[in-house]
């Protein structure tokens, strides 16, 4: 009987606060983030690499999503619709902004749908 009470009385403490967690960020997770003027930045800056990369002039339509890491710097993951030419596509960007302020677009897929 007094296990059954300890353990009643210990799920009755922990609930509460597991509850309260889940609704707090991971430590170490991406979050979503606002458009800020960062998220911007980043945003046009995977866009000027991919457009390196592939040799073709893509322009930035629409920030869809936007999510941040914090790491030695910042990452970035963020969901853009790109027009390539006449045509406008989804696709998925990680930026990872250094200490040091410079960009480096680690990740690029395009989504198709």
């Amino acid at each position: 009987m007094k296990n059954l009470l300890t353990a009643l009385a210990s799920a009755i403490l922990l609930v509460p606060a597991a509850l309260h967690a889940a609704d707090k960020p991971l430590c170490g997770a991406y979050s979503q983030s606002e458009t800020t003027p960062e998220v911007r930045a980043a945003a046009q800056f995977a866009i000027e690499a991919q457009s390196v990369r592939t040799s073709s002039p893509l322009v930035l339509a629409e920030i869809v999503k936007a999510q941040k890491q914090v790491v030695a710097g910042m990452n970035y993951r963020l969901e853009l619709m790109v027009k390539d030419g006449d045509k406008t596509t989804r696709a998925e960007a990680v930026v990872w902004k250094k200490l040091d302020g410079t960009m480096q677009l680690t990740e690029w897929n395009w989504i198709i749908k």
